[in-house]
Parts: structure tokens; sequence; C-alpha cells
């Protein structure tokens, strides 16, 4: 998706990567798709995709214990 140029489903897969592993409990391996896919997300200007990825985002660093980034 992203060799093609295709930015909404290359941030959508990283966002449905982040929240897998959220379920999974593996809250430390959901942060980095998801930084990922917010800095795609201003950067391509995909807001649509804004509201699900912040909660995803917020919750996977409050479960981290980064409270002050949540």
């Amino acid at each position: 998706a992203e060799a093609a140029g295709r930015s909404f489903d290359h941030i959508q897969s990283l966002l449905s990567l982040g929240a897998a592993w959220l379920m999974q409990g593996r809250w430390a391996e959901a942060l980095p798709p998801l930084r990922r896919a917010r800095a795609m997300c201003e950067e391509s200007g995909t807001a649509v995709l804004m509201p699900r990825l912040s909660a995803a985002l917020g919750f996977a660093q409050a479960l981290a214990g980064r409270h002050a980034e949540a």
C-alpha cells in the first residue's frame, strides 16, 4: 500500500495491526504501528481515520503505563 501511494490503505493496515495486538494484551507491540499510522495520517491529511486511531493509541499508551502521553 505504501509503495503504491495508497496512504489510506497503509494507515488502515497499521491501525488494524495495532488493534489486534491490543486485543492480545501486547500493548508495547501495539504502539509502534499506531504511532506510525498517526504520523501518516498527519502527513497525508487522512483525517477520517484519526478518531479511531487516536482512541486506539491513547488506550495502548494508558495500558502500557505511559499516562502522560495518553
